[in-house]
């Protein structure tokens, strides 16, 4: 990889921020986040709370050599998923939070109920249980669920109501008017914020993964929190290889890689991608492959790549597909449960910003020897993948009974809830024009209400692929919803967009500088507020809906309710749309004052870079300055290089540094030709960089020339040998 280039892939917290944050392993047990406390617990030798912290988490406590205590909570915990009959009369039945549970155990089945999507309906157990009846209903996405009690089953009534990342309209307005205790378990908390939140402030408990979930969602809501970190949330299911496979690939990723929903990933796979070693064959594949394809992959493959940067302290499903299929994780950051683990814990490798490179090559020397012990603990590894794997039908019964303990361990509800009119759900409102009705006459949400309308009109409009089509209309609603909150960020924001999508160039302009102009006095709210509009391909959005995202949910965890940080980003935005219209203009130094300040309101708002190394390059005054703002503008999203390298290597060569130029074509060689990207995906290569690449290609290792040849011949059909 290029000396000059080092994508920072690391994000705060780390899982050491994390479990700093909680006093005590007492604490962290109490507020559920378990993965948390057992790490603490074992720092302060507290072997009680450590074997309490290891079953809540879902791990096989005797393999970690920890002693379960009886009559505890993790012994009734523990007895109860394995079907005992004893916890009727457990001593902890004593404990009154735990009296309703053992009441109704005593006289019948406990009754949950499950509302699901398509997309989580593999998480529901097949048939019932000795002790559970379960009843669900699957809810399709534009499906409106008007009635619980007509979704239930005749004479049926639940005690536990389990709902799998569904929201909005596809939940009955009278689920919130019973008592009876709501279990959320939802996906995307950051990204689906919005979409999300006055349903999971309802909730009496929410089930999260992982420690990062655990503490933004405990933040946030103020509800309580119970993180299971082995919950793997409904992948593929892989058995434990049978045979040993063949390794004939070093690195293999597959699915999202290199995409700005998931920057820091990105960052990560670049450097992996960019090992200078044309020896090693290493793997990036854009697409979601069919499953069989994916586990061939993965048995041929050494190491798995892995990365993200919400989910310190949970199990990621590819860390787990990986083991299952003889394939050694390597982690980014130290984020994996390990403490959970006795034999797999010395297979996975946990890396960092400062010595990914370091640990690649460390691992590639070491396989041998790790692949030996790996076969040698074969049935070892399988012992302990079945007993922590929640993707089987054991599982999703496990994941079952650890919901219904909490409501009752957390003592969660207590409560009538009454949904009165001023405490309507904006997000189960179904069509414009009620939308745009109940905003006329609910005062208390109006707001709420105006801006949502105005985003699912654009939406819609963009569903059809005919965004003008209704512009008379959309024009109209916005007036009206402008006329009442002229200074909503949200509601401008999203109009201004959507003009300069249907190229009104000079009224959005004139809305981002109206939004500019009065910053201090804008009406937000980013628990409601959408702003995620997908106008335009990867490359050329100017939005860094993850920066967003991911910003309001920490400031809404800390609560830091006014949202300074994501007002910044939308703000800083729209700093990008005024620039982008001067440098069409060729206005490139009032462009570049806008960027600035774009870059000064977020640092990391990687278009608003992308447009200034650009920008600098056309006005050509200060050569050092523009390579430092390449150098930025690829270090923030390393796909940049396929269209920026051309500027790169001309700001290199103008500065006399040559060989600095080389190493840049040979990164993106090394780039270009392990990754794989989607059909039809906007990776497109420009002429200008073939023949920027063309200039040095005599000076690429043999190998890695001929990689480029064998991957693009026709491209590279003139460049000599």
């Amino acid at each position: 990889m290029s000396r000059s280039l080092s994508p920072d892939f690391e994000r705060r917290p780390s899982l050491n921020d994390i479990v700093e944050k909680y006093g005590s392993a007492k604490e962290a047990f109490e507020r559920g986040s378990y993965y948390v406390s057992l790490i603490k617990a074992q720092t302060e030798d507290n072997s009680h709370i450590e074997a309490a912290s290891a079953k809540m988490c879902g791990s096989r406590v005797t393999s970690l050599g920890i002693t379960i205590e009886k009559e505890s909570i993790e012994d009734f915990f523990s007895k109860w998923c394995s079907e005992n009959t004893e916890i009727k009369t457990h001593q902890i039945s004593k404990d009154p939070r735990f009296a309703e549970l053992t009441n109704i155990l005593s006289k019948r089945k406990i009754n949950v109920f499950y509302f699901a999507g398509p997309h989580t309906e593999g998480a529901i157990p097949q048939t019932d249980l000795p002790d559970i009846s379960i009843a669900s209903k699957i809810v399709d996405r534009d499906e409106i669920i008007n009635s619980l009690e007509d979704t239930l089953p005749k004479n049926w009534v639940p005690d536990v109501i389990i709902i799998l990342d569904i929201y909005g309209h596809r939940l009955p307005n009278d689920l919130y008017t019973l008592k009876i205790p709501l279990i959320f378990v939802p996906y995307d908390f950051d990204f689906q914020l919005q979409k999300q939140f006055e349903d999971l402030q309802r909730a009496s408990l929410i089930v999260s993964n992982s420690a990062y979930e655990h503490l933004l969602l405990e933040g946030i809501y103020g509800r309580p929190i119970s993180a299971c970190p082995t919950f793997v949330a409904f992948t593929q299911q892989f058995r434990a290889n049978e045979d040993i496979p063949t390794k004939d690939i070093d690195f293999f990723h597959s699915g999202v890689s290199f995409n700005p929903l998931m920057r820091e990933k990105a960052q990560f796979l670049f450097r992996i991608a960019t090992i200078d070693n044309p020896k090693l064959k290493i793997v990036i594949n854009e697409e979601f492959l069919p499953k069989s394809e994916y586990q061939l992959y993965m048995q041929r493959a050494k190491f798995i790549p892995i990365m993200s940067s919400r989910n310190h302290g949970g199990m990621l499903s590819r860390s787990m597909d990986s083991l299952s299929l003889c394939s050694f994780p390597l982690h980014g950051v130290s984020d994996a449960p390990i403490q959970l683990f006795n034999v797999l814990k010395s297979f996975i490798t946990m890396s960092s910003h400062s010595s990914l490179e370091k640990d690649v090559f460390r691992s590639i020397l070491d396989f041998e020897e790790k692949w030996e012990s790996y076969k040698n603990s074969l049935q070892d590894i399988r012992s302990e993948l079945s007993s922590i794997l929640l993707n089987s039908e054991d599982g999703k019964i496990k994941f079952l009974k650890f919901c219904v303990f909490e409501i009752f361990h957390r003592s969660a509800f207590k409560s009538q809830r009454n949904l009165k009119s001023e405490h309507l759900r904006s997000s189960s409102i179904v069509g414009l024009s009620q939308s745009l009705q109940h905003a006329r006459i609910n005062k208390n949400m109006s707001h709420r209400l105006y801006s949502m309308s105005i985003y699912n009109a654009i939406e819609q409009a963009l569903r059809n692929s005919q965004p003008a089509a209704t512009k008379d209309s959309i024009r109209s609603y916005y007036k009206e919803a402008k006329q009442k909150f002229p200074n909503s960020l949200a509601i401008n924001f999203n109009f201004a967009r959507y003009a300069w999508l249907i190229n009104n160039t000079d009224e959005a302009v004139d809305i981002f500088t109206a939004i500019y102009r009065e910053k201090q006095s804008l009406i937000f709210e980013p628990e409601t507020d959408l702003v995620w509009l997908r106008l335009f391909s990867a490359l050329s959005e100017l939005m860094p809906i993850q920066d967003y995202s991911i910003a309001v949910s920490k400031e809404l965890a800390d609560g830091r309710s006014e949202c300074a940080a994501g007002k910044n980003i939308i703000i800083s935005t729209c700093l990008v749309y005024l620039a982008l219209n001067k440098l069409r203009q060729k206005e490139y130094k009032e462009g570049l004052k806008l960027l600035d300040k774009a870059l000064h309101l977020h640092s990391e708002h990687f278009p608003a870079a992308r447009l200034r190394i650009k920008t600098l390059y056309a006005i050509g005054t200060d050569w050092k300055k523009s390579a430092k703002a390449f150098k930025r503008a690829i270090e923030l999203y390393p796909p940049y290089l396929t269209e920026l390298l051309p500027l790169g290597i001309s700001i290199k060569e103008r500065l006399g540094q040559k060989e600095e130029a080389v190493d840049l074509v040979k990164t993106w060689v090394y780039f270009i030709t392990r990754y794989n990207s989607r059909k039809g995906n906007d990776h497109a290569i420009l002429p200008d960089t073939w023949k920027a690449v063309k200039g040095y290609h005599k000076l690429l290792p043999e190998d890695l020339l001929n990689a480029l040849k064998d991957k693009f011949p026709k491209e590279t059909q003139s460049f000599s040998n």
